[in-house]
């Protein structure tokens, strides 16, 4: 008669072979909520760049229009250069599109979010080229 001992098992422990690794658990779940959260922050983050964005672009188109207007005031029409209005410091983002004796439409692009906005007295601010 042979009699034969089993090893007791306690039920917490994992069986040999299929053991997950618990750093490996929680650096998926730690990417989880990381990918979660800048999924939800990012569009914020952008939205807030290129809003800032425009409200530049809108302040120098309002600079120019001013500066055409005190111009006009003083030679009877439009200028096409910025040079003109004391604004060439702007050459990079800004260019005025198209000026008379009558009216004038001016640019502003930031490369950054890459949106152009434009700008004339008959229209106002606009997505699309007055020119």
């Amino acid at each position: 008669m042979s009699l034969s001992v089993e090893t007791p098992t306690r039920p917490d422990s994992p069986r040999p072979g299929r053991r997950p690794h618990r750093a490996v658990v929680v650096g998926a779940g730690v990417l989880l909520v990381l990918g979660l959260a800048s999924a939800v922050t990012l569009p914020v983050v952008l939205d807030d760049r290129a809003s800032s964005a425009a409200t530049d672009l809108r302040e120098q188109l309002q600079q120019v229009a001013t500066a055409q207007d005190a111009w006009r005031a003083a030679h009877g029409g439009y200028t096409t250069q910025l040079a003109d209005l004391g604004l060439a410091g702007h050459d990079d983002d800004l260019a005025i599109v198209q000026a008379d004796a009558g009216s004038f439409c001016v640019g502003a692009y930031d490369p950054g979010t890459r949106s152009a906005v434009f700008y004339s007295p008959a229209r106002g601010f606009s997505g699309t080229s007055c020119g």
